[in-house]
C-alpha cells in the first residue's frame, strides 16, 4: 500500500514540475559558476592632481549636478573615470552641506566671539557695500531711482 502512495507522490511531483526530472536542466544549474570573489583588500584612493580639482571645481560652480554626457566628457578631458567623477561630485556636495549646515555656522559664530578682532568680517562687508552704493550715482552715468526722486 504504501509503494503505491510513493508513486503518486512521484507522479503529482513530476507532473507539477516536470523540470525537476528533466536531467539536461541540472547539468546546466551545475555549470553555473559563481561569482568571483572581492578580495579584501579596500580600493586604492584617487589623489587628483591641482589641475584635475581646478577643472571640477569650475564644472562644480557651473552646475552641482552633472549630466552623464558632460560627465564623460570631462573624465576623458581630466583622465579620470566617470565614475571617480561622480563620486567626486558626490563627495563635493556633501561638503558644500556639511560647511553650510545651521550646526556649523553656529560653531563659527562662536569662535568668532571667542576670537578678539576689531570688527565682526560681516559689519564690515555691511559697511562697505553701504560706502559703494552711497558713491553709486558718481560712478555711473545714471543715478538710482530713488536719487531722481529725491532731487525733484
Amino acid at each position: 500500500m504504501t509503494s503505491k502512495t510513493n508513486m503518486t507522490s512521484n507522479k503529482f511531483a513530476y507532473d507539477f514540475f516536470p523540470w525537476s526530472n528533466d536531467t539536461n536542466s541540472s547539468q546546466q544549474i551545475k555549470n553555473i559558476k559563481p561569482p568571483p570573489k572581492r578580495s579584501n583588500r579596500p580600493t586604492k584612493r584617487t589623489t587628483f592632481t591641482s589641475e584635475q580639482v581646478t577643472l571640477l571645481e569650475l564644472e562644480f560652480a557651473k552646475n552641482e549636478y552633472i549630466c552623464k554626457d558632460r560627465r564623460g566628457e570631462l573624465a576623458q578631458t581630466i583622465e579620470l573615470t566617470e565614475c571617480q567623477v561622480k563620486t567626486w561630485f558626490q563627495n563635493r556636495r556633501t561638503k558644500k552641506r556639511r560647511c553650510t549646515s545651521p550646526l556649523r555656522k553656529s560653531m563659527m559664530k562662536k569662535s568668532d566671539e571667542r576670537s578678539p578682532s576689531p570688527q565682526n568680517p560681516s559689519s564690515q562687508h555691511v559697511q562697505n557695500l553701504q560706502t559703494f552704493f552711497h558713491s553709486w550715482p558718481s560712478h555711473f552715468a545714471y543715478s538710482l531711482p530713488s536719487d531722481q526722486q529725491n532731487n525733484v
